[in-house]
């Protein structure tokens, strides 16, 4: 049985809460690199890990905001 198109949009949707989950997960991961940076400085790392961290959670805003809208167009397919 093939799958309607609100079914296909909310596999999307699934999808893309996995990557905002794994974006969330990544600024963690990150965060904790920098504590531990605190005790073991390094101004070159500490330079490249805050940067990671600036642009995964600008990716974690923009995923977010992709999936408020796409929930929205999910919606109005009721």
């Amino acid at each position: 049985m093939e799958k309607s198109k609100k079914e296909r949009m909310n596999d999307i949707l699934v999808k893309l809460e996995d990557v905002k989950n794994s974006q969330e997960a990544l600024i963690v991961k990150i965060a904790t690199i920098q504590i531990e940076l605190l005790e073991l400085p390094d101004n070159e790392l500490e330079k490249a890990v805050g940067e990671a961290h600036s642009s995964a959670t600008s990716n974690t805003e923009k995923i977010k905001n992709a999936i408020e809208k796409y929930q929205v167009a999910i919606n109005s397919l009721e």
